[in-house]
C-alpha cells in the first residue's frame, strides 16, 4: 500500500486522505481565457497527483476558505 504525506504538514496519512481542487467556472457561451488557463493549470497539476492532505490541514483550509467568502457578512460562525 502506498503511504500518503500530507502536502500540508508533511506529515504520514492514514487510510483516508483529502484533495482539493477549485475549477472555474463561466456563465454563457463559451468561456472566459481566464477560466481555460486556470482548469488547464489545474489539469496538468492533476496529471502528477493531486495535493493531498490529512483531516487537520483539510479543515484548516475549509475554515479558511469560508471565512473569506463570508468576510464582512452578518451571522457568520466560523
Amino acid at each position: 500500500m502506498r503511504q500518503h504525506i500530507c502536502d500540508g504538514c508533511g506529515m504520514p496519512i492514514g487510510a483516508t486522505y483529502y484533495t482539493i481542487r477549485i475549477y472555474a467556472g463561466c456563465d454563457g457561451p463559451g468561456g472566459t481565457a481566464k477560466a481555460y488557463e486556470h482548469n488547464m493549470r489545474q489539469a496538468m497539476q492533476d496529471m502528477y497527483g493531486p495535493k493531498e492532505y490529512c483531516k487537520a490541514c483539510k479543515d484548516k483550509i475549509e475554515k479558511c476558505i469560508k471565512q473569506c467568502v463570508n468576510h464582512g457578512k452578518e451571522n457568520y460562525e466560523p
